[in-house]
C-alpha cells in the first residue's frame, strides 16, 4: 500500500513530514484549548499560558508556510494569497 506521502513529488517529502509532525501534535490538544477540561472544572486558559500560544500560532503559521509551498508545487490555485 502506498503511502500518501509517496503520492507527492520527493523534493516535498521533508514539508509533508513536517507538517504531519504539526498535525500530530496539534489534534489533540484542539479540543482543550477549545472547550477546557469541563470535567476538572478548568478553562482554556487554566490550561494553557501564553507561551504555549504564541508557540503554536508560529507552528501554525509554519504550517501554512508549507501548505502554500505544496499548493504552488502542485499548481493548485486558492483564494489565499500565495
Amino acid at each position: 500500500m502506498l503511502r500518501l506521502v509517496d503520492r507527492f513529488p520527493h523534493n516535498l517529502s521533508k514539508d509533508i513530514h513536517e507538517l504531519t509532525s504539526i498535525t500530530r501534535e496539534a489534534a489533540p490538544k484542539h479540543g482543550r484549548s477549545t472547550y477546557g477540561e469541563p470535567d476538572k472544572d478548568l478553562t482554556p486558559d487554566e490550561i494553557y499560558s501564553e507561551k504555549h500560544a504564541k508557540d503554536f500560532i508560529a507552528k501554525a503559521r509554519r504550517a501554512r508556510e508549507i501548505v502554500l509551498k505544496i499548493f504552488r508545487e502542485l499548481s493548485i490555485y486558492t483564494m489565499f494569497k500565495l
